[in-house]
């Protein structure tokens, strides 16, 4: 009887990891057919069209990368370190950036600073002057993406800091340092693989827009892949531009890796108390300044023009079309979130009770689709239709195919928090669970989704937040006359009618912002 039941557990083991192997297989399967259309492009030129699109990608991504270094930062060094009041207040507020999209930032500036947009016409009505600043550039994208993107690093940083504890810092004032060589020699270095991290997280991003780039006119890759699939008909141009953006986006993940093996070293030094500096009022004023400037440009400014343009144009609104794109929108998100959550739970769940190297290899790869973006994803699902079997062609445009997308591209979003989770839980709950008789099932059930609950819902929520907003992959993907309150803020905006594209815009701002927030109380109510 006993060995019977070894026999059936290593059965239900056996089960549960090919089904994920299987599973996992499925969702990388269209990114695959990338490299394999690769080998029959012909007569691509390299050195003209790619340096067309490189140069001005490469330049987007080092301004504003620069731009959230300097707005995340400095603010959360200000937050960690300083006795100030209402720091956790402002510690929110330097997050809800990340509700606004980037493509809808840049919209916002556009119509703001724009010809005759709103401060053009301010200076015209009482100053008889204009506004003579092209704002359709690459160097003011650059700084408007940077608004939405720098919480990214905001965050990453604001962990790092608040754990170097009291040891760096009594060293520093033994050595005589103030706080500025303080924070330039020690506070800094330690935590430049947690900046370096969340401005991979803004890279990644920025390869991902397309509402922005296209709408400003710069040339980036996301650019090239929809021009050159679907207005010029050219395949071959924009596999190779897929594939260029993928080894470029592994790269970045291998230097991820690496960066995170320096952090373990760099931890094992690190206490966990925070120190806090001695109150003084001669930073009173620059720091203030530093945590206001980017409330103020990246939410407060662009929240209070949308919410103006929707008060204007009340009346004018089809209240009837937008309940129905904003539960669209909703359903998507509810849906493609729940989805994603449970697969990535079941997939950490399997490699808890079956630490295969293969396995992590497949997660490993799993947890790349999030870097590589929405259009090189679209693109690949297209293919892979074609590939298998013309027939297949009615499921273009489906919900179906879109979730599944959706599954590829945030599946990493999903499976971190989980990890995190199940990594804090003893192994020796599993051992006592085996003994108690219980079945790697019921361990599961019982055991480690309780313990997982908060995780649960925090990954949940993520995957919520990304899908409400995201407007490339299901620009290419979704179902003919099927709207989605990106989609139509986009189609407004590219249309110049901003003040329609508004209302669509403070419905991802209001339920993002809120998601964001109970996020966050999801997080402190676990720690």
């Amino acid at each position: 009887m006993k060995f019977l039941k070894i026999q059936n557990g290593i059965s239900s083991r056996n089960i549960l990891t090919a089904s994920t192997f299987i599973l996992g297989i499925i969702i990388i399967m269209p990114i695959i057919f990338i490299f394999v259309e690769i080998f029959s492009v012909r007569n691509f030129d390299f050195s003209s069209k790619l340096l067309d699109y490189f140069i001005p990608t490469f330049l987007l991504v080092v301004y504003t990368c620069i731009i959230s270094i300097v707005l995340a930062v400095i603010p959360a060094w200000v937050i960690t370190f300083q006795k100030i009041p209402w720091k956790n207040l402002f510690d929110i507020l330097l997050i809800l950036p990340l509700s606004i999209p980037g493509y809808i930032m840049a919209f916002t500036y556009a119509d703001i600073l724009g010809f005759n947009g709103s401060l053009d016409l301010l200076l015209q009505n009482y100053l008889n002057t204009k506004l003579s600043i092209d704002i359709l550039s690459l160097e003011w994208l650059s700084f408007f993406l940077a608004l939405s993107l720098y919480p990214y690093i905001y965050a990453t940083t604001r962990i790092a800091f608040s754990l170097i504890g009291n040891t760096y810092f009594n060293l520093s004032n033994t050595l005589g340092l103030g706080e500025t060589k303080t924070f330039l020699k020690i506070i800094l270095p330690l935590s430049m693989p947690a900046i370096l991290s969340g401005t991979l997280l803004v890279i990644m991003e920025l390869l991902n827009e397309y509402g922005a780039v296209n709408y400003y006119g710069v040339k980036t890759f996301s650019v090239g892949i929809f021009k050159y699939w679907f207005s010029m008909d050219d395949k071959s141009s924009a596999i190779v531009f897929s594939a260029f953006l993928i080894i470029l986006v592994l790269l970045l993940i291998f230097f991820l890796k690496m960066l995170k093996k320096n952090d373990e070293k760099i931890k094992y030094h690190i206490k966990s108390t925070t120190y806090i500096y001695k109150k003084n009022n001669l930073f009173k004023i620059p720091s203030y300044s530093f945590i206001c400037l980017p409330i103020f440009f990246g939410l407060i400014i662009p929240l209070a023009f949308i919410l103006k343009n929707v008060i204007t144009n009340f009346l004018m609104y089809d209240w009837t079309q937008i309940l129905h794109v904003f539960a669209n929108t909703f359903l998507l998100a509810f849906i493609t979130a729940t989805i994603i959550t449970i697969i990535s739970f079941y997939v950490v769940s399997v490699k808890r009770h079956n630490n295969m190297r293969a396995l992590k290899v497949l997660i490993a790869f799993l947890s790349s689709g999030y870097a590589i973006p929405g259009a090189v994803i679209g693109l690949s699902f297209m293919l892979i239709l074609q590939y298998l079997n013309p027939s297949l062609n009615f499921l273009m445009g489906t919900i179906a195919l879109l979730i599944y997308a959706y599954v590829f591209r945030f599946f990493a979003v999903s499976i971190f928090p989980l990890e995190s989770s199940f990594k804090q839980q003893p192994l020796s709950f599993d051992i006592l669970a085996k003994t108690l008789g219980l079945s790697i099932t019921q361990t599961i059930s019982k055991i480690n989704f309780p313990l997982s609950k908060f995780a649960f819902a925090s990954s949940f929520l993520l995957v919520f937040i990304d899908v409400f907003k995201e407007l490339p992959l299901t620009l290419i993907l979704r179902p003919f006359n099927y709207e989605t309150l990106a989609t139509q803020a986009y189609q407004y905006a590219n249309e110049e009618m901003l003040s329609y594209s508004s209302v669509y815009s403070l419905c991802i701002i209001v339920v993002c912002s809120a998601t964001i927030i109970l996020s966050k109380s999801i997080l402190k109510h676990k720690n």
